[in-house]
Parts: structure tokens; C-alpha cells; sequence
């Protein structure tokens, strides 16, 4: 189903039925498209759905490899194979929590945002994109305190200051992004101490 600007989100079953393994905040799949070969995506659904996986991959224009597949062939019903879960971005504790999405990095973040909210964490969310239309899961994303999440269209904004987007570093508090690598190297220059950040790096589509 379409639930952002070029954007699909896929449910993933098993094919007998069993539960899928469990997964947290943070983790991500392979998805073995043929053809193609191994495509990396994050889990953004819910931990406690065992019995799917939720995973979103946006359409890049000049992409020719998972991304073409999944948005030009992939239908439902179709099987795939999968690899995973594995989590080398899992939420650790902290006092508090600075949340930076760049486009369809939202999707790492997505669980950990439900993660913080359930347990009751400080927490906020800065979410960049390009449009209005950009911004994947708006539906979700309106279920959630509306003051602790900011909706940025750089289009009509442009990027604000890396030290907006980051905000105020306070002993104990952990950062957590992933989106563009051009953002990303930008938090990294930022105020904060290099051991308080915490990136999810994604590839391209090749």
C-alpha cells in the first residue's frame, strides 16, 4: 500500500503461517528479490505483530534494482525470500531522546518513536523531507503527541540550521537518525559528543 510520495509499504508473511521471529526497534531485513539479489530494508512495523513483517521501500527514478522491482513487479500474494532479522541500531537506554528522519529514513525510526511513547521516555522527532507528500506514514505519525514531532519541508523551507534539527544536547540523552548521507555528516559535525549519536546508514539502490 502507498502510504508516502513514491513510497510502498509491504506486508510480509509467512508462508506457513507460523509467527516470524521477534525483532526490535531498530532492525532490518534482506529481502532476496530475483533477479536482483539482496536488498537491505528496515522494519517499521510493529514488534508485537508477530505474525508480519512491514517493511517500505521508496521508488528512486533512476533505481534498476530492488526498488524498480518491488514498486514495478512485485504484487501481492507474490513469495520472497527473506533474510534476517538482524540489529546493529537497537535503542539504548538514555534519559531522553533526540529522533532526526531524512526521507525514507523514517522507517528506522518509526519503531523506535512507538517504542519511547509506549515506555513512557522523553522523546522527540525531527522529520525532514522534500514535500508535504514526503513525509511516509503521516497517518501514524498524527496518532503520536503532536508536540513532540516536527514535519520539515525543506522544499519550501529549505534545510534549517543542523543545530535546529538537533537540538540541545543534555548530559544523559542519546541521538538517534538515519536518512541522507549529506544529514548525517552534518549531525556528525554538530554540538554533540560523538558517543551520544547514533546512525543507521542505508545504500543506495543500485
Amino acid at each position: 500500500e502507498p502510504v508516502g510520495k513514491d513510497v510502498l509499504s509491504l506486508r510480509i508473511r509467512a508462508a506457513s503461517g507460523e509467527d516470524l521471529p521477534e525483532w526490535a526497534a531498530g532492525a532490518h531485513v534482506d529481502l532476496l528479490l530475483p533477479g536482483v539479489g539482496a536488498r537491505q530494508y528496515s522494519l517499521c512495523g510493529r514488534a508485537d505483530e508477530r505474525a508480519v513483517y512491514r517493511v517500505a521501500v521508496l521508488r528512486e527514478p533512476a533505481g534498476s534494482g530492488g526498488s524498480a522491482y518491488v514498486h514495478e513487479r512485485l504484487r501481492a500474494g507474490d513469495a520472497v525470500q527473506l533474510r534476517g532479522p538482524r540489529n546493529t541500531f537497537g535503542l539504548q537506554p538514555a534519559s531522553g531522546y533526540r529522533f532526526v528522519a531524512g526521507g525514507i529514513g523514517i522507517t528506522a525510526i518509526l519503531p523506535m518513536v512507538r517504542e519511547a511513547e509506549a515506555r513512557g521516555d522523553d522523546w522527540t522527532l525531527v522529520y525532514l523531507a522534500r514535500s508535504t507528500q514526503g513525509h511516509a506514514f503521516r497517518d501514524e505519525l498524527d496518532d503520536l503527541p503532536r508536540e513532540r514531532v516536527t514535519l520539515v519541508n525543506t522544499a519550501e523551507t529549505g534545510r534549517p540550521p543542523i543545530e535546529s534539527v538537533v537540538g540541545t544536547y543534555r548530559e544523559g540523552s542519546m541521538l538517534y537518525a538515519c536518512g541522507p548521507a549529506g544529514l548525517l555528516e552534518a549531525i556528525s559535525a554538530s554540538s554533540w559528543p560523538a558517543d551520544a549519536i547514533h546512525f543507521e546508514r542505508f545504500e543506495p539502490d543500485r
